[in-house]
């Protein structure tokens, strides 16, 4: 039987990004107040980390 990954968590993403888990929230859920730079720190952690 194959063995699936587990799925990247919110905490994980946040660690990989140097962000609180409140930030990635924001970002995620497109809620405004978060600097654009964090942002896209955001949004690239997500993509490598591949967080749904």
């Amino acid at each position: 039987m194959t063995e699936t990954a587990p799925r990247p968590t919110l905490e994980a993403v946040a660690e990989r990004a140097g962000v609180s888990r409140a930030t990635v929230s924001r970002v995620v859920n497109g809620a405004h107040g978060v600097r654009e730079a964090l942002a896209e720190r955001v949004r690239r952690a997500v993509e490598e980390l591949g967080y749904v």
